[in-house]
């Protein structure tokens, strides 16, 4: 059984990925290649960059697999303290989770629609 110390040291590597990734596909990614009010320099620089684009896909999707057992570690450290509110910080953080897998859908349409 793992200790509540590695446990913790375990959620807080998770975080920094979390962090790192999600920093790494909104800045270095979407925000480099958007061209603001120009929905075709965008779709131009999401073509000629189509590997940056899928590398900032790739780093969502770490993001969305990581970030769930890293709320189920913290939910494990405070579920002693006030339940009711850990369960709907909880149910929150699954619906935020599942809303973010959804718009993963959106991300990845640009490279299936350019394809084509």
């Amino acid at each position: 059984m793992i200790s509540d110390k590695n446990l913790a040291r375990i959620a807080g590597f998770c975080y920094l990925v979390v962090i790192a990734t999600g920093m790494f596909s909104e800045v270095f990614v979407r925000q480099a290649l958007r061209v603001p009010n120009n929905a075709l320099a965008t779709a131009h620089n999401i073509q000629t960059n189509e590997m940056l684009y899928r590398w900032g896909f790739a780093a969502d999707l770490i993001n969305f697999v990581i970030g769930i057992p890293t709320i189920l570690i913290i939910y494990h450290f405070f579920k002693k303290s006030n339940k009711l509110i850990l369960q709907i910080a909880l149910a929150m953080a699954i619906i935020q989770t599942a809303i973010i897998a959804v718009n993963l859908l959106n991300q990845i349409t640009p490279l299936v629609t350019f394809k084509q």
